[in-house]
């Protein structure tokens, strides 16, 4: 795999001083929220407009494991996305819910943060009525 282009940079400071995991996960639902549901951004290497959606806000931040590291990509998400690589297409789980998914994109960025160069892989719902992120996910 060729290294990947640095997208952005951030910081865990503002996660840090959280007592515990559900008040990050709080904390980052209502950043989603704040900052993206509504909005929309293009991913430059596959053409593909990702739109934000309070079901992506909720898997972000309630889904997976949750801690000051991950939390902090929520500060540049929009970047994240807007300069992911396509790695791969996931089908739709039989425990989907929703008959109207196709599908997962899947992606990668590379980002820093605390200093530290981090790999982050994100998943886009492939809709019949549009894309919409899904997932966050980096090393611990």
């Amino acid at each position: 795999m060729t290294r990947l282009n640095i997208v952005a940079k951030t910081t865990s400071k503002e996660f840090n001083n959280l007592v515990n995991a559900k008040e990050v996960r709080q904390k980052v639902f209502q950043l989603y929220r704040e900052k993206y549901v509504g909005t929309s951004v293009r991913n430059l290497d596959t053409g593909i407009v990702v739109n934000f959606d309070g079901i992506g806000a909720k898997k972000t931040a309630h889904g997976g494991l949750m801690y000051a590291k991950k939390a902090s990509i929520i500060n540049i998400l929009d970047k994240v996305i807007k300069h992911g690589h396509f790695i791969g297409f996931g089908f739709r789980k039989q425990s989907d819910q929703d008959k109207t998914m196709l599908g997962y994109l899947n992606f990668i960025s590379t980002v820093v943060i605390d200093e530290k160069i981090v790999n982050v892989y994100f998943s886009v719902r492939l809709k019949k009525d549009g894309t919409f992120h899904y997932h966050i996910e980096t090393q611990k």
